[in-house]
């Protein structure tokens, strides 16, 4: 776990087969610069024009501070370029939510297990 997550007690559950995305082992900020941390990509998937499906990131969490949520937002780039976008444009997550984080994609173009989208 790295400092970015002990800031607001945050229990990551990232299952072996997803920790080769992530070069700590664990999302983490890119520099020291970064106000968010990187998610992947667990599954290869094709997203035709217009199309939106679920895209599944691997992680579960455990936020034990009350009154904290988590955001989840297209990466920048992702969608400038590529046209590839969340499918409700911001992912919110409940405190007490602690199923797998799953974001539905809308994309024109394909894309494959690795590509990164943001939480914060």
């Amino acid at each position: 776990m790295n400092e970015f997550f002990r800031m607001v007690d945050v229990d990551l559950i990232i299952p072996e087969e997803m920790r080769q995305w992530y070069a700590t082992g664990v999302p983490a900020p890119a520099t020291p610069g970064s106000g968010a941390v990187d998610l992947f990509a667990a599954e290869d998937v094709f997203l035709a024009a217009g199309q939106c499906l679920p895209v599944k990131t691997g992680l579960r969490m455990h936020m034990r501070t009350p009154g904290i949520a988590a955001v989840v937002l297209p990466r920048y780039g992702l969608g400038a370029k590529n046209g590839l976008v969340l499918g409700n444009l911001v992912g919110f997550i409940d405190n007490d939510y602690q199923g797998e984080i799953i974001c539905y994609m809308w994309n024109r173009n394909p894309f494959v297990g690795g590509e990164r989208i943001t939480i914060q």
